[in-house]
């Protein structure tokens, strides 16, 4: 978690984090005090639940990497999704292929 710069972060960037691990923060706040909600839920989550909320996404995390690990990955969830996995083409060709 610590290649993580909260303080970098907007207050609505944090609130999007928050949202990803399952913690919806109140924007209302001081920015510290929603950095230091979000590290304390952080670090009272375990593996599991990380993949818990990994899962929710539609991705699947390896329970053997860190716990620190998983929750970077956690965070980048949605950040690559703007690639299509199959173009529209490939997609019509496989569906005429006979098997």
């Amino acid at each position: 978690m610590s290649d993580i710069d909260f303080k970098k972060l907007s207050k609505n960037e944090l609130e999007d984090l928050g949202l990803k691990y399952g913690i919806d923060l109140d924007r209302r706040l001081l920015k510290s005090k929603m950095i230091n909600q979000l590290k304390s839920f952080i670090d009272s989550l375990s593996k599991d639940d990380l993949e818990q909320e990994a899962r929710k996404e539609g991705v699947e995390l390896d329970k053997r990497y860190s716990k620190d690990k998983l929750v970077k990955q956690v965070a980048n969830i949605g950040e690559k999704r703007d690639i299509p996995s199959v173009s529209e083409d490939i997609k019509a060709k496989m569906r005429n292929l006979n098997f």
